[in-house]
């Protein structure tokens, strides 16, 4: 019995992945994915963990902050959204192997050092992931034979202009031992271009950066792009661990959202 003859595509959106199933070139049995669904796909064959969330991750660190009585976040309240900033920037530095110590200093640097040990401490005791956890233990157990089973494994360019649109180091790392066994995708008939905005000038804060935003997304709003083709990309945390350096580009297409 002759095997279905089936093609991967990888690419770095849903929309995009939506494109390319739109776009009629592709056959009847190919799958199209993104890249961080196969790394949880190939996580969760071989793990039995409970993947943490954003929501169950802020009310894991409101639980330490009350348990552990940290004064430095003595002020907020169970349920308050800024639990969620405060796991949120946990895990964007395990991804990207960012110290607490590159970013902060004084007190809200101890009481992070607290909650970040605790929250390992709680995760191992309660069979727990968070999405660092699954990149890194991807990263580290993979074997490019789990694409055996496509004739051909398809693999977008993560970049357009100078705009990397890998999350983390890790994803960065896992694309590199990919691209080894895979083709290029290149363009695809049926999606459109992408168009790149840059501000003029550099923004001078995060306040200037909103202000800038919204005028340059009002902008295009009274040219005719519609809201829902208009993208706002910021720097990420590993550029630089400067959060004041933070010049983002406009990416105007169906291909992201």
């Amino acid at each position: 019995m002759d095997p279905i003859k089936q093609n991967l595509y990888i690419t770095f959106s849903n929309q995009k992945v939506r494109a390319l199933k739109r776009s009629g070139s592709l056959q009847s049995f190919d799958k199209v994915i993104t890249l961080s669904e196969l790394i949880f796909d190939t996580f969760e064959q071989n793990n039995f963990k409970t993947i943490i969330d954003s929501n169950l991750g802020g009310a894991i660190i409101g639980h330490i902050v009350k348990k552990e009585s940290i004064d430095y976040f003595s002020y907020l309240n169970i349920g308050d959204d800024s639990f969620n900033v405060i796991f949120d920037f946990i895990v964007k530095c395990h991804r990207n192997s960012i110290s607490f110590e590159q970013m902060l200093s004084g007190d809200k640097l101890q009481a992070l050092l607290q909650i970040g040990t605790a929250y390992e401490s709680f995760k191992q005791s309660h069979y727990l992931a968070d999405i660092g956890d699954v990149e890194h233990s991807t990263l580290e157990a993979w074997n490019n034979n789990v694409f055996s089973i496509y004739e051909t494994v398809y693999l977008d360019a993560f970049k357009i202009g100078d705009i990397d649109f890998t999350e983390s180091k890790p994803q960065e790392a896992l694309l590199k031992k990919i691209r080894g066994i895979s083709s290029s995708m290149g363009k695809v008939v049926g999606v459109n271009e992408t168009k790149l905005i840059k501000p003029t000038q550099a923004v001078f804060d995060n306040i200037d950066e909103i202000k800038t935003a919204l005028k340059i997304v009002r902008k295009l709003m009274a040219r005719g792009e519609s809201p829902s083709d208009i993208l706002i990309v910021a720097s990420d945390i590993a550029e630089g661990c400067n959060l004041k350096n933070t010049n983002f580009i406009f990416i105007i297409n169906k291909i992201l959202s």
